[in-house]
């Protein structure tokens, strides 16, 4: 479940940058053309969008779609979850199995509109393949269906920032266990 109080700015004070550095985690140096676009619309006001942006944790993505199903799902979920180094993700709609690499996790499937993305299903099923691994799925809640921002997270990142106080607007999903096949 994702926990949504209001989004608080964190103004962009280095903080968050220079905690990541110290913590192991530098930016990386070839952000693709969508990473670097939302960090730099997160710069001045949101520098925990743009911290993650920049280490290719964030993700954002339209729900209104041209419906390509299963495969828009497969899509946006393969891009949150690259970096946790997912390289193949399958929605298997028959079977209500979502294949991330080697594990299968049964999934109820998403409720299907003809333009617009099942938000919700992906905030679950990202959160049932990040279960388990070491990483915490995050969420920005502002109602934007046409931004919608998700991310992933070192479970030790989030602690450390959570206690400097320097989660801003990200929250996070709540763990879930989950058996694999």
């Amino acid at each position: 479940m994702l926990v949504t109080p209001p989004r608080t700015p964190s103004r962009a004070t280095g903080a968050i940058e220079t905690l990541l550095v110290e913590l192991g985690h530098p930016q990386l140096r070839d952000l693709d053309d969508d990473q670097e676009s939302l960090a730099d619309h997160h710069d001045e006001l949101f520098e925990e969008i743009a911290a993650f942006a920049r280490r290719g944790w964030a993700y954002q993505f339209d729900a209104e779609s041209g419906m390509d199903y299963p495969r828009d799902y497969e899509l946006v979920l393969a891009e949150v979850l690259r970096p946790l180094g997912v390289s193949d993700i399958e929605l298997d709609d028959r079977a209500a199995v979502l294949h991330v690499d080697a594990r299968k996790i049964h999934v109820q499937l998403p409720e299907q509109d003809d333009d617009w993305l099942d938000v919700g299903w992906i905030f679950e099923a990202a959160n049932l393949a990040v279960s388990e691994t070491g990483w915490l799925l995050l969420g920005i809640d502002d109602g934007d269906m046409h931004g919608v921002i998700i991310g992933v997270v070192p479970h030790d990142v989030w602690t450390a920032m959570a206690e400097k106080g320097l989660t801003g607007a990200w929250r996070a999903m709540t763990p879930v266990e989950t058996m694999f096949n």
